[in-house]
């Protein structure tokens, strides 16, 4: 899978005119999770006057990391029209860029080779590439992968990468057991991950220059932080409070309405618990 994806990174700089074309094309998932346990995924032509179209239809397991791939085509087509960008940078965008298109672009052909018999436990090979590439390197060119020794080995389903599991033993108990896509969370900034402002930099309190400038240094220096980054600390400080206040709130309330429907939460030896996946 993930040898597979590597080879999709670019050899030379794409032209202008061929960027263009993927420029153009705006990827969204505008709803929710169907009953069967799908996504639709939506496409629209921004430089035609034309309504979005149905793209492909995906098992929404795959719901968090397509939205963090389109996040990520956005941002680099951004940063990528920065005057002053060094030109090793302007490349190192440019076959991000070129790179991530591929990457979509076979996911789709091998949905849609599958679409007839696709169920929900589908699995894209590409897209499942691109995640352990992304889980284990955070990077993509081959400047941070030197070799597919790199990549290793996950020892465990892809599938099951970024699943969590609360247990409410309490009601003032509260045990969250990590996982890996905890620890991925953790080590990569939330400008890049996006989970933490709903993939949308409108609703970020920066300009966006600054982001844009961000993620093109950040695709060359792994150590880069956007809490460091000048005019981003009070962005980084406020959405990171709201996300986890937000968070407790929620596990609160959960464990409130659980005390009140269970006679016997309490019971000495006779823990409660219920799991939230």
């Amino acid at each position: 899978m993930a040898s597979q994806v590597i080879t999709f990174w670019p050899k030379s700089i794409t032209p202008s005119r061929k960027m263009a074309l993927i420029e153009q094309i705006v990827y969204s998932i505008p709803g929710n999770d169907t009953a069967d346990g799908f996504i639709e995924v939506w496409a629209t032509n921004i430089f035609k006057d034309e309504e979005p179209y149905a793209w492909q239809k995906i098992p929404a397991f795959y719901k968090v990391h397509l939205l963090r791939m389109f996040l990520r085509m956005e941002l680099m087509l951004k940063a990528m029209k920065i005057d002053d960008l060094e030109e090793s940078t302007s490349a190192l965008i440019n076959k991000n860029i070129v790179y991530l298109d591929k990457v979509l672009d076979k996911v789709w052909m091998e949905a849609r080779k599958a679409e007839d018999s696709m169920t929900d436990k589908w699995r894209s090979d590409i897209l499942d590439g691109w995640m352990i590439i992304e889980f284990v390197v955070g990077r993509h060119d081959h400047g941070h992968i030197d070799s597919l020794e790199d990549i290793g080995d996950l020892g465990q389903d892809v599938e099951d990468l970024g699943k969590y599991c609360i247990l409410l033993q309490s009601f003032s108990i509260i045990n969250i057991y990590h996982t890996d896509w905890d620890d991925y969370d953790e080590r990569t900034d939330y400008i890049i991950r996006g989970d933490q402002y709903g993939f949308d930099i409108n609703t970020l309190s920066v300009d966006p220059d600054i982001i844009y400038r961000f993620v093109a240094i950040w695709l060359e220096d792994t150590t880069v932080s956007s809490q460091q980054f000048p005019g981003m600390n009070k962005s980084t400080f406020t959405i990171q409070l709201t996300k986890i206040l937000t968070q407790y709130l929620f596990l609160f309330l959960i464990n409130l309405k659980a005390s009140h429907r269970r006679q016997n939460l309490f019971r000495p030896n006779r823990p409660s618990r219920y799991a939230l996946v």
